[in-house]
């Protein structure tokens, strides 16, 4: 069982939140693979070493949209946003859009802004913000129950098709000229 957390390095990432919850769960058969770099790579660098989790693979170079989709396709949950940050409820990460298409469970805070667009428990699953034995709950959850997790992907690639592709979205701001 893998899970991929990708994105750039800031605060409201929360990356951290995902590396302890490798190592809280290293004995699970649970694979995490981390892409990404920034401005928190130091300090991240610095968390990994420090807990040493054996199922934690680490990419800090850019990686090419043809090899993240391989990457993604390889894996069982995408995380989202897993910080307590004011910025999580007023924005929707591109991922989250990027996981609905590839049809991808997300994995993400619950949070405002992310809440405006996915429905806890129908086209995500949520965690408590910040929070790593939450998110390692949610992750096993998330193993435990394959159909469960399936269902959540389907309804998310669904409300992709239905509400979220760039000509549906533009029909809908045209119209409202």
């Amino acid at each position: 069982f893998t899970v991929l957390f990708r994105g750039a390095l800031l605060p409201e990432a929360g990356v951290e939140y995902a590396i302890k919850a490798a190592k809280a769960l290293e004995d699970k058969n649970i694979k995490f693979i981390i892409i990404g770099g920034g401005l928190l790579l130091e300090k991240i660098g610095q968390l990994i070493n420090e807990l040493r989790p054996t199922n934690l693979e680490h990419i800090k170079d850019f990686v090419p949209y043809d090899k993240l989709r391989v990457i993604m396709q390889r894996c069982h949950l995408s995380l989202g946003q897993l910080s307590d940050h004011d910025r999580l409820t007023r924005t929707i990460p591109h991922k989250a859009y990027e996981s609905l298409v590839m049809k991808l469970p997300y994995l993400t805070v619950s949070s405002r802004g992310v809440l405006e667009l996915l429905k806890a428990g129908e086209t995500c699953i949520t965690c408590e913000p910040a929070n790593a034995r939450s998110l390692a709950e949610k992750i096993v959850w998330a193993k435990d129950n394959p159909q469960e997790l399936e269902r959540i992907a389907k309804n998310g690639y669904k409300l992709y098709q239905d509400k979220l592709q760039s000509h549906i979205l533009a029909k809908n701001l045209l119209d409202r000229m």
